[in-house]
């Protein structure tokens, strides 16, 4: 995005406090400061400008460029950008996608735009209507488009038709103790967006509070379950091990975000269950597949697979 670029980041005139040069200098001093942010910067300079998922979903942090509007256009305009990328400000394409905002849709302000559907924004960057959506969507076979650079304070916003989804992760930053703002990602999963949002918790003491939380109670064994497409061979000490026994009590419980889905199992009974949709999953290894409960600080490996992915959940 444009705040992983020096000419942002490094701007303390306009950012003062909020300047990541100047919090690099409040916290390690003159000359350890200096090396750390440039050291920040030189990784930053290696970023992506953008991402698809599924070849469906085109993820940028400003917008959309007009060059990859141009009939012929293709997506290895953004591949041929030199890495790494030190003078952002120097090509209109990046700069577009670094810094360009979606037309207002403010009958007091009307946007003025060209044919293509681009215009100016407030900001003094390039700005794109609908018809700018619907032309790159068309021309690179995408669905969506996904991205940043302006506060929401629902911490996901929809326009263009639902084609264009804003997406903001630092409410606070913009709206302080607003007790109605909310930081927001997204979950893209199986062809389908899921929007997730947390608000600020007024009452909590920390320097950045978030809501509460809901908690996946543990049980007495506190289990750790890997799910995997093989069986998995556990090692411990240099030997393969099913069961262990640990010598610091069971842990409290670990926080468990209510919008994730979780695998579950009802010890004494003869498999797992998706919590979300109760389908069964199919277990491939398991040591103890009708054993009760286990003492507490005992704790169970268990290899299955479900739906083919890879997810480890420590509970």
């Amino acid at each position: 995005g444009n705040h992983e670029t020096r000419e942002v980041n490094g701007n303390q005139a306009h950012y003062q406090d909020g300047s990541f040069l100047t919090q690099c200098l409040a916290t390690f001093g003159e000359s350890e400061g200096i090396a750390v942010w440039e050291a920040v910067n030189g990784y930053f300079d290696t970023l992506p400008l953008a991402a698809s998922i599924d070849g469906a979903v085109f993820c940028v942090h400003g917008g959309i460029p007009q060059e990859l509007c141009e009939p012929g256009a293709s997506l290895d305009l953004i591949r041929q950008v030199e890495c790494p990328l030190r003078n952002a400000q120097e090509n209109r394409m990046v700069y577009d996608m670094l810094w360009s905002d979606p037309a207002a849709a403010d009958p007091d302000r009307p946007t003025m735009l060209d044919a293509q559907g681009f215009g100016l924004s407030p900001r003094g960057c390039r700005s794109f209507g609908e018809a700018a959506v619907d032309l790159f969507l068309a021309l690179h076979r995408f669905q969506h488009v996904f991205r940043g650079h302006e506060a929401q304070k629902s911490g996901v916003g929809v326009s263009m038709r639902s084609r264009l989804t804003t997406i903001f992760s630092t409410s606070r930053d913009h709206f302080g103790s607003d007790v109605e703002a909310t930081c927001g990602c997204v979950l893209v999963e199986k062809g389908s967006i899921h929007p997730v949002v947390r608000a600020i918790a007024p009452e909590s003491t920390s320097p950045f509070p978030v809501a509460p939380i809901y908690y996946l109670a543990p049980t007495p064994a506190q289990q750790s379950v890997e799910v995997t497409e093989v069986p998995v061979t556990h090692y411990y000490g240099g030997r393969p091990v099913e069961h262990l026994r640990t010598i610091q009590p069971a842990p409290p419980p670990q926080p468990f975000p209510q919008y994730v889905t979780a695998q579950r199992h009802q010890w004494g009974t003869s498999g797992w269950t998706n919590t979300a949709t109760g389908a069964p999953a199919t277990v491939i290894h398991h040591p103890y597949p009708s054993a009760p409960v286990a003492a507490p600080g005992t704790v169970h490996f268990v290899s299955l697979s479900h739906d083919g992915r890879h997810i480890t959940h420590q509970w």
